[in-house]
């Protein structure tokens, strides 16, 4: 079975789309953005784990 929180998405669009997406997602509270250096790694927040788990509805 999928586990949306270990297995990473794998997705063939472009940098400025996947840059833009995550901006939305980080301002509505749904990830966070950590760099170091030339990398970027995207987390679930709380609220994020709990919509994708159904524990809440919009």
């Amino acid at each position: 079975m999928y586990d949306h929180r270990t297995r990473p998405a794998r997705r063939a669009i472009s940098p400025a789309s996947a840059s833009y997406h995550a901006t939305v997602l980080r301002e509505a509270g749904l990830l966070t953005t950590r760099r170091n250096g030339m990398s970027v790694q995207h987390d679930l927040t709380a609220l994020g784990s709990a919509l994708l788990d159904g524990q809440l509805t919009l």
